[in-house]
């Protein structure tokens, strides 16, 4: 529980949080861990030999299934390590309390894996981020942020808002149940916070309201799901920011000296897009307003008015998509991986259709 100035935030606590490099019993090394942690020496220097042909782009994440024992789980997971992680590994069925001596040894060797995870479906999708995967999450808190922030200034009605970074940490998605839970983990999550009547920061929400994502090497019909777990899944997260990377330099130069075809000498490319729920019309579902802690009045301001004049539902010409361009992700539908609008069954009523859409240009 976290008390913030008469507030009680109530912040759930991830499965693997206990396993912090900070508070973990370092593991006996092993033998069979020597090439992985020379990748990771490898990992820690500066990016070079940039015009080295670049390694093939896979479309789908590594699949390990039939994981049990956790001496094989372990070795699947350094087995893709030593290949140099070029792309998420998901494994599944995942035995958790194996997968806990997994995170011992990983932690041994100083590194720091980002995972989303179920123990309902016992799956874990792991990423180790290089420096070139974090450059664009440093430049969105360092650069963009402040930016966010001003206009939040000039347009806030009341209450000083601003949005913070906290950086990549485990987030609980939904509410978990007898039967597990599931989890999150992007490279940048940002709080909404406002100045109280005493001068000091609060706390608007307990969960995100943006959340940034680098995408390196996936698929986009996972990322486009990841988009909708984030603003469906996830109470008070407005804005998805998505970096898509691809053809991103493989981390071992030319994975000792083996050859490549010339599909891998494709130019690199960073794409940045943000992502938001589909407009509904009802001002109160698509503005939702956050209560006032700094206990300003509004004065002769009306705002229903002053909401629909600023914020006029049709105003925006991203959000009224031909409906033919629509992708839908239903399951016997082709997927279209350039366009701008995608829809989905909801998970909790199919009946109900969820949507998304860019609101930033190509």
């Amino acid at each position: 529980m976290l008390l913030v100035h008469s507030r009680t935030l109530t912040r759930k606590v991830p499965f693997f949080w206990s396993h912090s490099p900070s508070v973990l019993v370092k593991a006996r090394p092993l033998s069979s861990l020597d090439v992985v942690t020379r990748l990771f020496h490898h990992q820690t220097q500066p990016l070079r030999n940039q015009g080295a042909p670049l390694s093939p782009i896979g479309n789908s994440a590594t699949v390990v299934k039939n994981l049990s024992p956790k001496d094989e789980l372990l070795s699947s997971v350094l087995g893709w390590l030593g290949q140099g992680a070029p792309r998420p590994l998901h494994l599944q069925p995942v035995d958790f309390k194996a997968f806990e001596n997994v995170l011992h040894h990983l932690s041994y060797l100083g590194v720091k894996p980002r995972m989303d995870w179920d123990t309902t479906s016992h799956s874990v999708t792991l990423r180790v981020p290089s420096e070139l995967h974090e450059v664009p999450g440093g430049w969105f808190a360092g650069e963009a942020l402040p930016n966010i922030n001003k206009h939040l200034k000039r347009v806030a009605l009341c209450g000083r808002p601003s949005l913070v970074s906290i950086g990549s940490a485990g987030l609980i998605v939904g509410t978990p149940t007898g039967d597990g839970e599931k989890g999150v983990q992007p490279d940048q999550s940002l709080y909404l916070m406002q100045v109280d009547a005493d001068g000091e920061d609060v706390h608007v929400q307990d969960t995100p309201r943006l959340i940034f994502e680098t995408s390196a090497n996936e698929s986009r019909r996972d990322i486009i799901d990841k988009v909708f777990t984030y603003l469906f899944e996830m109470v008070g997260v407005h804005a998805v920011v998505i970096c898509d990377l691809t053809n991103v330099p493989p981390r071992i130069a030319q994975a000792r000296g083996a050859t490549s075809d010339a599909t891998s000498a494709k130019p690199f490319k960073a794409e940045i897009a943000v992502w938001s729920r589909k407009k509904t019309g009802f001002l109160d579902v698509d503005y939702p307003l956050d209560p006032c802690y700094h206990q300003e009045k509004l004065g002769g301001h009306d705002l229903g008015r002053m909401m629909t004049n600023s914020w006029n539902s049709t105003s925006d010409s991203d959000s009224d998509a031909d409906p033919t361009e629509v992708c839908s992700l239903a399951p016997d539908q082709e997927f279209n991986s350039r366009a701008r609008e995608y829809s989905r069954p909801d998970p909790n009523n199919p009946a109900q259709e969820q949507r998304i859409y860019r609101r930033s240009s190509d």
